[in-house]
């Protein structure tokens, strides 16, 4: 303790070093940010194997062109400077030492990506292993001045994120191509979800002229909007802010795309999604870090906030995860043991945007049923039924917060299917999870057994093995035995590694 402070300053100054996130590391001893560049062969990226041989990674190298500098400038600031501070915190959790600058390879394939390894080679030095994962981006000068990277480099750092500190999240059977709209599997919504949130973040923390222009609107782009890529950028913003994600979706009024059946951008406002549902919906579990981590609240709070959760994802890392855990439920029960403080806070929240849907159907019911009365403009009706509806949710709340195990209750068995055709690709499916676009595109269901199908587990809930899926929509014992092989033949292929 420095010479003529007293115990009690001492204390409060330490006590504010701790509680900011980033700040544990002070700005100027933060290892920043590393732009890379593929080092080429020719036209080939070159590639070397990895220490340990079984794969072959990148050969890269610094840029320093007025990309690079305006990039740079981009980490000085705004959200790329938080989600780097983020970066620096996380890799003291995982233990590593010293920091290393956080890693963007420019690349020129399509997309983000949060990559794993590469080898850093710089002037006049041998070849160097960097083991850590990294950021692989399309970007130009045009998306760093819109705001564009830095929405996009937030998402990525948040993939980066994960796998410095829940390294061991397993992988889900899930082959749907993702989306906000696409309902998956708990560890992809978990992954997915995590990184969607920072894009929200994002919109909040940019100083940006022309990215907080586009969050209010402008310009107007006319036929953009319509690309399907564009609706699901729009909602990863407004979808996450409004709780839009929890609803049912409405299914597609015309054919369906075959990558993802079920993502249709129509939501009907009179019903919610299951359990199941909400829990392998990215848009859901977005929205959920959204509300418990970003509202409200400004730095240092903000910081604090996400301090706490990075050190449950180390923690969380230490548990036992399959691909039927519950990922983001795990992570809740596990942080609102760590951090006792926010116990109330979170399990309120939580039981408010998904009308407790995970743990009380019954309540879940209650809030679908007045928005009917709602959406059908009686006015009386709706006012006599809206106090009970919040009684209920309140009573939920409590019975929360006094057991937070009760937040997996209404979630059924992880049941995964499969129709097994020679011609196509193996394409699971989640009895207690898929919407009829899925159950007619990917199994082959006709409209009457996809209808049946739905009704049963909408009022008796979810189906608790094959056999008992058979029992409750009559299946016949032909179809019981293309399904069961199809069950086998997931289960052989084994969870789904996305790239």
């Amino acid at each position: 303790m420095p010479q003529g402070w007293s115990l009690g300053r001492y204390l409060r100054l330490l006590y504010l070093g701790c509680a900011v996130a980033a700040g544990a590391t002070r700005a100027a001893d933060l290892p920043g940010l590393r732009v890379l560049e593929a080092v080429r062969d020719g036209v080939q990226a070159r590639t070397r194997p990895a220490p340990e041989g079984s794969w072959r990674a990148p050969v890269l190298r610094p840029l320093h062109d007025a990309l690079a500098a305006a990039i740079q400038h981009e980490a000085q600031s705004g959200t790329t400077a938080f989600v780097l501070r983020l970066d620096a915190l996380a890799q003291r959790l995982a233990g590593a030492t010293p920091l290393q600058p956080a890693a963007l390879l420019l690349s020129d394939e399509e997309g983000g990506y949060a990559r794993r390894g590469y080898w850093l080679q710089r002037a006049g030095q041998p070849e160097e292993w960097h083991g850590e994962p990294y950021v692989n981006m399309v970007i130009d000068a045009a998306s760093v001045r819109s705001g564009e990277f830095e929405e996009i480099f937030a998402h990525e750092s948040g993939h980066v994120l994960l796998r410095r500190l829940l390294p061991h999240l397993p992988t889900g059977y899930s082959r749907a191509r993702h989306s906000s709209l696409a309902i998956t599997d708990y560890s992809t919504a978990f992954d997915e979800g995590f990184a969607i949130h920072f894009q929200a973040l994002a919109r909040r923390l940019t100083v940006n002229p022309l990215l907080r222009a586009r969050d209010g609107g402008f310009p107007f782009r006319p036929y953009l909007d319509y690309w399907q890529d564009a609706a699901d950028g729009v909602l990863r913003i407004v979808g996450v802010r409004g709780n839009l994600f929890v609803q049912a979706q409405l299914p597609w009024p015309d054919a369906a795309p075959d990558t993802a059946p079920d993502a249709a951008p129509l939501f009907d406002p009179t019903r919610l999604k299951n359990a199941q549902q909400m829990m392998a919906d990215e848009g859901v579990i977005a929205t959920l870090f959204y509300h418990l981590l970003d509202a409200e609240v400004a730095e240092p709070a903000l910081s604090a906030r996400y301090e706490a959760l990075l050190r449950t994802l180390r923690a969380l890392d230490a548990t036992e995860l399959a691909p039927a855990t519950p990922v983001f439920l795990r992570l809740v029960q596990e942080h609102v043991r760590r951090a006792a403080g926010e116990r109330a806070r979170w399990l309120e929240l939580i039981a408010q945007l998904t009308y407790c849907a995970t743990a009380e159907p019954a309540t879940a019911r209650g809030a679908e049923a007045l928005a009917r009365l709602g959406r059908s403009g009686d006015a009386e009706s709706f006012a006599a039924a809206l106090g009970p509806a919040r009684r209920a949710l309140q009573a939920c709340s409590a019975r929360l917060e006094a057991d937070p195990a009760r937040l997996e209750a209404a979630l059924g068995r992880e049941l995964w299917v499969a129709s097994v055709r020679p011609e196509q690709p193996l394409r699971p499916v989640n009895l207690n999870t898929a919407e009829a676009g899925s159950l007619r595109a990917w199994l082959g269901f006709d409209t009457a057994l996809s209808e049946h199908t739905l009704r049963s587990r909408d009022t008796d809930g979810p189906f608790a093995d094959l056999s008992d899926f058979a029992r409750r929509v009559a299946l016949t014992p032909a179809w019981l035995q293309t399904l069961a092989a199809g069950a086998a033949a997931v289960q052989a292929a084994g969870p789904y590694v996305r790239e």
